[in-house]
C-alpha cells in the first residue's frame, strides 16, 4: 500500500512503501518517516540524496626535518620543532651516509620552545638507518640525531605524524 502526504512537493512514506515515479516533479523530496532516509526525484527515479559526513580522522603527513645535515663527531643537532596539532602518534626515520652508532631520538615540547626529557623515541647503535614510533606527549615534537661516531657524519631524516 503507498501512503504519499504531499507538503509542497514534498512527500513522506514508510520504507516498505513502493516509491511511484508517475506524475512527480523533477527536484521533488522524499522523506521516509520510519528510517529518516531522504530522497531526491531525478525526473525518472528516486535517488539518494547526498548526506552530510565528519571527518573521523585524515592521513599521515611526512615531513623531512633534515636534508643532506652534516653533524660533526660526537655532536648533537635538533630539527626545527614540528606542530603536532591533532596528531596522536609519531614515527621518526632517519639515514645516515654510512653504518656508525648514532642515536635517534624524538623529544616534544608542550609550548614549541622547551624540549622535554626524558625523549619519547629512543633508537640507537650502528647502524646506516633507524626508525621508531611514540605516542604523543606534547605539541610539538622534534627529531634529534647524535652522532656516536669519531668523523663528521651526514644524515636525512623524516618525522611522520600519525593519527
Amino acid at each position: 500500500m503507498f501512503r504519499f502526504k504531499i507538503y509542497s512537493r514534498n512527500y513522506e512514506c514508510l520504507s516498505t512503501d513502493v516509491k511511484v515515479t508517475e506524475g512527480i516533479e523533477n527536484g521533488s523530496t522524499l522523506t521516509e518517516i520510519d528510517t529518516g532516509n531522504e530522497f531526491i526525484f531525478s525526473g525518472t527515479a528516486w535517488v539518494p540524496k547526498i548526506v552530510k559526513t565528519s571527518i573521523n580522522g585524515s592521513l599521515a603527513k611526512t615531513v623531512k626535518v633534515m636534508t643532506d645535515k652534516v653533524i660533526v663527531a660526537g655532536a648533537t643537532y635538533t630539527a626545527p620543532l614540528e606542530d603536532m596539532t591533532g596528531y596522536s602518534k609519531i614515527a621518526g626515520i632517519s639515514i645516515a651516509d654510512a653504518s656508525h652508532t648514532y642515536t635517534l631520538n624524538c623529544s616534544y615540547s608542550p609550548d614549541g620552545v622547551l624540549l622535554t626529557i626524558p625523549v619519547a623515541l629512543s633508537a640507537s647503535g650502528v647502524a646506516v638507518s633507524k626508525h621508531g614510533e611514540a605516542t604523543a606527549r606534547g605539541d610539538y615534537a622534534a627529531i634529534q640525531i647524535i652522532n656516536g661516531d669519531t668523523v663528521s657524519r651526514t644524515y636525512n631524516a623524516w618525522m611522520r605524524k600519525l593519527v
